[in-house]
């Protein structure tokens, strides 16, 4: 199973340069081939859900993405809230189009997944309570599907269109910030609402809320970033910053549902972005892998469950490795496919 790791590494590095300043480290192009870098490692932790392996390899294999654990959520999280603050910000209207355009089309499309496990688990005799078929459409219980991830991001997005009305409102001459002020204090309520209120659910429904308000922290503040790093380009001081943040991301001893994990979240998200103005990355497949990472994320366990259901999980879990990554793969172009051609003939979007 190890080389599984090794040929997403390969893969990562293909094509990509070192540059003294790459000036599209925040280019559609880079971020979505550092989300199809995760979603695969996503992918990788789903599936090693259902194995059992027992070989040394696999068990390093198993360690290394273990270890990685919440922490490959954390690009997904920095990059929509940069995106949606960038969007408000040069984008005029973008506020009241933004529950239309970003949060409806996202929960239609995650209950049209949902809807394909409900019948998937029908057809294989699966019974769930009933209060998961009622509160599965928005993400707050599952029918088997990976459900956690898609209610944080509608929860945050109804976050920052509150903020956005509140920063209309207000008397700051720089909305931008107001709207980062509320949308922070909002997260915060909702990390103390999910950790004190619903601990049974989890540490991973609440660690990593604090990388979409460092989004919107980084748009308000990458001009001046960007014009330290050009007074500063000396290796020396690139190899030390970079240095504190890996032993700060990587060894920070900060369980997932300390309060300490949400500064290793962040100093994660921050080495992925140094990362990102150092060394340009970016090839077909990682492109591919990022556009289509909300499909392969969402759909990826459903062959999981029908290949665990016959038994290929232990009867021959290398077999069943290869044919999950192969059928998630599949089932992401399709339905990226679909949802592409029902946007515009349903929700009227290009």
């Amino acid at each position: 199973m190890i080389i599984l790791l090794v040929a997403l590494l390969c893969l990562l590095f293909f094509h990509s340069r070192l540059l003294r300043f790459n000036d599209g480290y925040l280019s559609r192009t880079q971020t979505d081939s550092w989300k199809g870098f995760f979603a695969v490692l996503i992918l990788f932790s789903h599936m090693l859900g259902y194995m059992k392996v027992s070989h040394p390899l696999d068990d390093a294999f198993r360690d290394i993405v273990v270890s990685i654990g919440q922490l490959v959520v954390v690009m997904f999280l920095f990059y929509s809230g940069y995106g949606v603050l960038e969007s408000w910000r040069h984008k005029d209207g973008y506020d009241r189009r933004f529950l239309r355009h970003r949060l409806l089309p996202l929960l239609i499309h995650f209950d049209i997944a949902v809807l394909l496990f409900v019948l998937l688990g029908w057809a294989l005799g699966r019974q769930y309570p009933l209060r998961n078929y009622l509160f599965c459409w928005v993400g707050w219980e599952s029918v088997g599907n990976s459900n956690w991830f898609v209610f944080d991001i509608l929860a945050l997005y109804v976050i920052a269109q509150f903020s956005f009305l509140l920063a209309r409102k207000s008397r700051f001459r720089h909305r931008d910030y107001a709207v980062l002020l509320a949308t922070t204090l909002l997260t915060v309520a909702l990390w103390a609402t999910m950790r004190y209120g619903f601990a049974s659910k989890g540490s991973r429904w609440y660690n990593t809320l604090c990388a979409f308000p460092l989004g919107m922290a980084f748009s308000c503040v990458r001009g001046r970033v960007e014009a330290f790093v050009a007074k500063a380009p000396d290796v020396v001081r690139w190899l030390l910053i970079g240095a504190i943040l890996v032993a700060l991301a990587v060894c920070l001893p900060a369980k997932d549902g300390d309060m300490l994990f949400n500064l290793k979240v962040c100093f994660f998200a921050l080495l992925v972005v140094l990362a990102s103005v150092k060394l340009q990355i970016g090839n077909e497949a990682l492109v591919w892998l990022g556009r289509n990472c909300f499909a392969l994320y969402i759909l990826q366990r459903l062959p999981m469950m029908l290949l665990s259901h016959v038994g290929l999980n232990t009867s021959s879990p290398y077999l069943f490795a290869a044919l999950s990554i192969a059928s998630a793969l599949l089932l992401a172009w399709a339905f990226t496919a679909f949802l592409h051609r029902f946007d515009k003939a349903v929700l009227r979007q290009a």
